[in-house]
């Protein structure tokens, strides 16, 4: 049970970010072309059947409620199945990252797919997500809700995922491989710890060349890669949201020496601590006069507050 905990563990860190999410009727190919880079892109099937075609696969047949997750650069498209009418699908290009660290299906080969079709839940939260983004540049925080019911969707897909017998770890290994989840978990909860190939291997149960020849093989980097990566994304958080001095924060990811972090934080940020912290600042727009009865007819739509 050790492991489902890691798995909470790293769930719970997940951030979502929707780029975007609309209707499609499927009549032709339809080819699933992630964008921006690194997107994740999610198809709810409304109505008909649709084929997933993916290279060097076999076709697979989707039903009216199945959700599919296609990891990041991978080459998908769906076609439609019989003549009749065309089938009807939501799709959505998304950011999926476990605590800014790394993506949710960034080494996974193969999509996810999930028949939802007996989960109202699945199905009123994309018909909710639809209508959000469809009035996203006029409607307060429907970016941010659209987020997190995202995220609510991906993890109920994720449930039922994780409750097949035999599921292909290659899909999301670092999370469905005990020997990599717990490490994973405590890189993520403290990153700032003097961790090393050995305390980490010792944490899961295993040789640190066996440990390390995992790890790496899973998420396509180090072990101290991923570490110096989850600091310094760790920084950036806390230079975007805070005000402590860059050597305090320096300290409070788990460098000891200030000019090592700014050299290695330019080297995956593009700039210098405090170069970034100066370009994320929020632009502060002048205070001008409130008009409530006009924001809440720009939330709320024609005929509000009349």
């Amino acid at each position: 049970m050790k492991s489902l905990q890691d798995l909470d563990r790293l769930l719970e860190s997940m951030d979502v970010a929707v780029f975007r999410f609309a209707f499609d009727e499927i009549v032709a190919n339809y080819l699933l072309s992630p964008t921006p880079a690194g997107a994740v892109m999610i198809v709810q099937v409304l109505s008909g059947q649709v084929r997933l075609c993916v290279a060097d696969r076999a076709d697979l047949i989707c039903q009216e409620g199945a959700v599919i997750l296609v990891p990041p650069g991978l080459e998908t498209k769906l076609v439609p199945v019989g003549r009749g009418e065309p089938a009807q699908v939501v799709a959505g290009a998304l950011s999926a990252r476990l605590s800014h660290s790394f993506g949710l299906l960034d080494r996974a080969g193969v999509p996810i797919v999930e028949d939802m079709s007996n989960s109202p839940i699945v199905g009123a939260l994309c018909g909710l997500m639809r209508a959000e983004m469809e009035k996203v540049s006029s409607r307060l925080g429907a970016r941010a809700l659209v987020s997190a019911m995202m995220k609510t969707t991906i993890l109920l897909v994720l449930r039922r995922f994780f409750q097949r017998p035999g599921i292909d770890q290659k899909i999301v290994s670092a999370l469905a491989d005990p020997r990599l989840s717990g490490a994973v978990a405590d890189i993520i909860d403290r990153a700032a710890a003097p961790h090393s190939i050995a305390s980490l291997a010792a944490r899961v149960g295993l040789s640190p060349s066996s440990f390390a020849r995992h790890f790496s093989a899973a998420l396509g980097m180090t072990v101290m890669e991923f570490v110096a990566r989850t600091r310094l994304l760790k920084a950036a958080d806390l230079l975007r949201s805070t005000e402590l001095p860059v050597k305090v924060v320096s300290a409070r990811v788990g460098f000891a020496s200030r000019s090592h972090f700014s050299k290695a934080f330019t080297a995956l940020h593009g700039r210098d601590p405090s170069a970034f912290r100066e370009a994320e600042a929020p632009v502060e727009e002048p205070a001008g006069p409130v008009d409530y009865r006009r924001d809440m007819r720009a939330i709320e739509g024609p005929g509000a507050m009349a």
